[in-house]
């Protein structure tokens, strides 16, 4: 009986420790939204809203991989949270990375002028223990109207979890 216990005690452990290590494995792993067809160009018009969202006890950090964009018109990624607003960012005004005061971050890629050759976007994302690092700037300006056109916060985590990510996609390509 002593020894069957102590048999399923250590099988318990051995879970935990898979599930740990899983988890462990999750957080330093980067994870990427980017134009449709990348490395390709672009030359069609592009409207996206992805929101990137991870379980409380975890935060996000974003960086700007690759960013061929034009900067006319609204074109540019724009990086919203709740308390923070950045953007926008293109070839010229390039992204810095940021960390996430809460659990999501929206990503808003607008190209209302293409411009030949054309344009691409590549922006990393993972998940981090830590809240340190630089935050977007607390802003209460207007989002150009492309992008106010398309919102949808989308659903976030539930209270309690932790370590998982979701990216929700709002996307329209006009050729």
């Amino acid at each position: 009986m002593i020894l069957h216990l102590l048999l399923l005690i250590h099988q318990i452990v051995a879970q935990i420790n898979e599930c740990k290590k899983a988890h462990d494995n999750a957080l330093g792993s980067i994870q990427y939204v980017g134009s449709p067809g990348f490395p390709r160009l672009s030359r069609d018009s592009f409207n996206c809203k992805n929101t990137v969202s991870v379980n409380y006890g975890v935060w996000i950090k974003l960086s700007g991989d690759v960013i061929d964009i034009p900067c006319v018109g609204a074109n540019g990624i724009y990086i919203e949270e709740k308390g923070g607003r950045a953007g926008p960012f293109c070839s010229k005004k390039k992204m810095p990375a940021f960390v996430s005061r809460d659990v999501f971050f929206d990503i808003h890629i607008v190209i209302d002028t293409p411009l030949a050759p054309g344009w691409r976007v590549k922006i990393g994302y993972k998940q981090i223990k830590a809240q340190t690092g630089p935050k977007l700037p607390s802003s209460k300006g207007k989002l150009p109207p492309p992008i106010m056109n398309s919102m949808d916060l989308g659903r976030l985590p539930d209270q309690g979890q932790e370590g998982i990510i979701r990216v929700l996609l709002v996307c329209t390509v006009y050729t």
